[in-house]
């Protein structure tokens, strides 16, 4: 009951501290801010839930002992109620609060279901878990997977048709515009099942594509977006999303994220057998053997998934010359973007690289083609090498499982 006390104290120091910060630092800029933030509510999730435990108060309540959803609900009530907080002491953008829990519900919603039976399978009594507890660690792990991966590649299928309500988008106005797009789609035979107006994200001048089934594939543009380019510029946007459906990049991130938890697993049990025996860390043990996980996650997240991530972005934008469209439109449009954000040109983006370097990419894919087959080819490659080294990760995981060292 002390730690729990301790932890929304500790809490409770956290948001002053953002709050802090949003009047003394607002020449840092809202994004670096945010990241800061980001930072510190991670710090506190670790000193809160590997060194204090004051989360598990909630299970001590009965039935609920071991609950994963239990754990998970505490975890995200701190760092949502942490940048919920930050955003509405932001003077400048207070409605970014809404925003925000309307960008992150769509992926929640799953998360919760996954948990939750989860919970049904191993908290409460029932003749599944009872066959599962005379199975050897290592079949119940990868029993865990096989269920893991089919609950993935239904929420990809499905959860577009909630994301796009939950995110109110809306429909076209401008039906010239729309049936623009639509031939463009016909042309690079995109089947989908709408373009919207991405309404949550009106801010922003982007677009992007969600679902992997057509029955369940939406193309969102923001309001900004359409308003500030030219018809043909939005089309060349376009040919950007179809080539990310057509070069199944939608498919390959869950992958890629599968390796963060898989290579942050691997970190995590080397510093387990480095550490010995926990006794002699006494409470502390759990922090110390947290904090390589997270860092080893934070590590592959902006190296690895960042290279994927910029891998795609360039290839997508290359599907223009697919589409036998003038790349002329496509560097205008990232230009355009470029100016109305500010002159953002030059800005490093560690996962879709500057606007700058996007455009003299497609220049000179335009002077010379070869390097568009160079490209793919390197893409390619690149995820070969990635999935056999995610293949001996992962069986070297379920090894270290079965046969500790």
């Amino acid at each position: 009951m002390e730690s729990f006390y301790v932890s929304l104290v500790g809490f409770g120091v956290c948001l002053f501290l953002i709050f802090l910060q949003n009047l003394a630092l607002k020449k840092m800029g809202t994004g670096r801010l945010s990241l800061l933030v980001n930072l510190e509510l991670l710090f506190f999730l670790g000193w809160d839930f590997y060194y204090l435990k004051g989360h598990r108060i909630f299970l001590m309540v009965p039935y609920l002992e071991g609950s994963q959803t239990i754990l998970t609900f505490g975890g995200l009530f701190f760092y949502l109620g942490g940048m919920a907080f930050y955003y509405w002491t932001t003077s400048v953008r207070r409605g970014e609060t809404l925003r925000m829990f309307q960008l992150v519900l769509p992926f929640l919603i799953p998360f919760f279901i996954f948990t939750v039976l989860i919970d049904l399978v191993f908290v409460v009594p029932n003749p599944l878990q009872v066959y599962l507890s005379s199975l050897q660690a290592w079949v119940v792990q990868i029993v865990l997977g096989v269920v893991s991966v089919l609950f993935l590649v239904l929420s990809m299928v499905f959860l577009p048709y909630f994301v796009q309500k939950i995110w109110r988008c809306a429909s076209f106005e401008n039906r010239e515009l729309l049936h623009r797009l639509e031939s463009l789609a016909k042309k690079a035979q995109f089947h989908h099942s709408g373009m919207k107006i991405w309404s949550v994200m009106n801010r922003s001048h982007t677009a992007a594509i969600i679902g992997i089934v057509p029955s369940f594939r939406y193309v969102m543009f923001t309001e900004k977006l359409l308003n500030y380019l030219a018809p043909e510029e939005v089309e060349a946007v376009l040919a950007h999303e179809i080539g990310h459906s057509k070069q199944k990049h939608l498919m390959y991130y869950p992958f890629l994220m599968m390796g963060m938890l898989v290579f942050a697993g691997l970190v995590s049990m080397m510093v387990s057998e480095f550490l010995g025996d926990g006794q002699k860390w006494g409470e502390m043990y759990s922090l110390v053997y947290a904090i390589p996980y997270i860092l080893a996650a934070g590590f592959y997240f902006r190296i690895v998934f960042g290279y994927f991530s910029r891998l795609f972005e360039r290839e997508a934008d290359l599907y223009i010359f697919r589409l036998g469209m003038d790349p002329i439109y496509m560097i205008r449009a990232l230009d355009h973007v470029g100016t109305a954000t500010g002159g953002t040109h030059g800005v490093p983006c560690w996962h879709h690289y500057s606007i700058q370097n996007r455009i003299q990419f497609l220049q000179k894919a335009a002077e010379n083609p070869a390097i568009i087959e160079k490209h793919h080819l390197w893409v390619r490659w690149s995820l070969v090498v990635f999935f056999i080294c995610l293949a001996i990760a992962s069986l070297t995981l379920v090894f270290l499982e079965a046969f500790p060292l």
